[in-house]
């Protein structure tokens, strides 16, 4: 029986242990985006941003735009956000015109792992 207790007190502690380094160890995740997921901006849409979970390399980030089932841009870099790693900007030379979007995007998190996702929204007229 002592056995059996030293072996259950230690699964227990590398069990702890685990659940401690597993925030750690997690990857950047798309926290909010503007426009947002499923919207229909009005007025002019001349950025498209993204806040992520943890830091991420803008230089290492990219985008392609959609409208309308046409490519707007693909692959187009990402800016960094003044003061805030975790955001990346995409400045766009004009306002979006009215339609459906759809932006697929890649992003380097500062752990060195590559998340990427897609983003749909509209633009009202």
């Amino acid at each position: 029986m002592r056995g059996r207790g030293r072996f259950t007190r230690r699964a227990g502690l590398a069990f702890a242990a685990a659940l401690l380094a597993t925030p750690a160890l997690a990857h950047s995740t798309l926290r909010r985006a503007s426009p947002a997921e499923g919207s229909r901006a009005r007025g002019p849409v001349t950025e498209i941003r993204l806040t992520f979970s943890q830091g991420v390399e803008a230089a290492l980030s990219t985008a392609t735009l959609t409208r309308d089932g046409q490519k707007m841009f693909e692959n187009r870099a990402f800016e960094a956000a003044p003061n805030d790693g975790a955001v990346l900007l995409l400045r766009l030379p004009e306002a979006l015109a009215p339609g459906s979007y759809r932006l697929d995007w890649r992003a380097m998190s500062i752990d060195t792992h590559m998340v990427q996702g897609r983003l749909g929204f509209a633009v009202a007229p």
